[in-house]
């Protein structure tokens, strides 16, 4: 039973991109020829809340991310088609990784980039009047977005 508990908990860890390791990867910022599409709609964690728009969302994803990697031509032609302002992050060492589901909850209605924290990725942060108004951790999440607001 403790062998089997431990393959399940190796294989979440796997399907997941829980990123603390990738983040200290100094490969981190470099990005994929595909990204390079939409490079002028990168954005550092710290601007998170401060865009001038009154309603965007950001994409915090990694290239190393198996997650991220299956949802990105999908998401940056989304980003492109600009149906909703669209930003991207790729991970630094500002961003608040954290295990602790309820600072998650709390993400969402922070208005301080302090209250924001980041679980796993891919994630998607809806931003209204610099107040965080949607959060989604869930790859088919993230797709169901797209393509409910896919013209």
């Amino acid at each position: 039973m403790k062998h089997l508990t431990l393959l399940l908990a190796s294989l979440s860890l796997l399907v997941g991109c829980s990123n603390k390791q990738e983040i200290n990867d100094k490969e981190s910022t470099f990005h994929e020829p595909r990204y390079g599409e939409v490079e002028n709609l990168h954005i550092h964690w710290n601007d998170l809340l401060n865009k001038e728009d009154d309603v965007y969302y950001v994409y915090v994803y990694s290239v190393y991310c198996t997650q991220c990697s299956r949802l990105r031509e999908k998401i940056v032609n989304f980003a492109k088609s600009n149906i909703v302002k669209f930003y991207f992050i790729d991970p630094d060492d500002d961003i608040p990784f954290t295990e602790d589901e309820s600072l998650i909850e709390k993400s969402l209605g922070a208005n301080k980039i302090e209250d924001v924290y980041c679980y796993i990725l891919p994630t998607l942060i809806g931003i209204s009047k610099h107040e965080v108004n949607y959060y989604s951790k869930d790859y088919n999440e993230i797709n169901d977005f797209i393509d409910s607001n896919s013209r």
